[in-house]
């Protein structure tokens, strides 16, 4: 906040600053942090920043404080702590319920570990961290409620248990990769046999788990894979709101599908439209209130 005033007092002598030799980090009221490339600021009216090479124009309106952090090499900026800075997000917990923090459930012979999210709201959307679409991907509030994700996907020997296939031993806890008509026939099995509402994660279920402290644990497959994983998601592909929502599940129909992937360090995350004679990984989800009731 000392450097903030220290860059309004000189603002309000200059009128807008304008440099481009400078990072800056932007503290916004909604708890989101965003960094990037200085471009010029006033003190009354807006910053402007460059992230990913797109211009974002803030109103000073939802700023909390402005720090210029340079591009020394010092902890703050290392690439090392950069790249550490990447898998967090800023949200904010509402549901206190007492839940169990994770639930093992058996499945065909596989145990699946359910990790708890706790319900909150965080700031969905592109603001430099977590993924490189921009267009589609515009900020906006979203307030979720609890549920539980698995820690890990399905894998080969599940899949063939529930489509009444042989197992190979060898491909046994093996992640396969599924279309979405074999994803349907997976999640229908599943919900037949433990009489559970098991199902894909929404997208915003799924960008809110990805900037959870444990997200690496849940994405422990994704992280360590020399290429890209991708997983499905429940929702329709589209182009998201600006406004606030509450346990959004994307458009009513579509002709795609949503795929996200987790790394850590410069590949960021990422989000894709999928056609759905695409593979990719499949990891169930549940509300919290669904699955503890039985």
């Amino acid at each position: 906040m000392k450097r903030f005033c220290i860059i309004c007092i000189l603002l309000l002598f200059c009128g807008i600053l304008s440099m481009k030799a400078e990072k800056v980090k932007v503290s916004l009221k909604s708890g989101v942090t965003l960094v990037g490339e200085f471009v010029e600021m006033d003190v009354k009216s807006h910053v402007k920043i460059l992230i990913g090479g797109q211009e974002s124009l803030i109103s000073m309106e939802d700023v909390d404080s402005v720090e210029m952090i340079g591009y020394s090499e010092s902890p703050l900026t290392s690439p090392k702590q950069e790249s550490a800075k990447l898998v967090y997000g800023e949200y904010q917990i509402t549901d206190t319920q007492d839940y169990p923090d994770s639930i093992v459930v058996n499945i065909g012979g596989q145990e699946m570990t359910m990790m708890l999210v706790r319900g909150g709201s965080f700031t969905m959307g592109f603001d430099g961290r977590h993924s490189r679409s921009w267009k589609s991907e515009p900020l906006h509030r979203v307030t979720l409620s609890s549920f539980y994700i698995s820690k890990q996907t399905a894998t080969m020997g599940l899949y063939n248990f529930l489509l009444g296939k042989k197992n190979n031993a060898k491909d046994y806890s093996k992640p396969f990769k599924a279309s979405w008509k074999e994803v349907k026939a997976v999640l229908d099995s599943i919900a037949l046999i433990t009489e559970n509402p098991y199902r894909l994660p929404t997208e915003a279920e799924w960008e809110y788990t990805s900037i959870m402290p444990f997200a690496n644990s849940i994405f422990e497959f994704g992280a360590k894979s020399k290429w890209r994983v991708w997983e499905w998601c429940g929702d329709w592909w589209g182009e998201f709101s600006e406004k606030s929502q509450i346990n959004p599940k994307g458009p009513e129909l579509g002709k795609n599908h949503v795929l996200r992937s987790f790394a850590t360090g410069n590949e960021k995350w990422q989000r894709v439209s999928s056609e759905l004679s695409w593979g990719a990984y499949i990891r169930i989800a549940i509300s919290s209130d669904a699955l503890l009731k039985h």
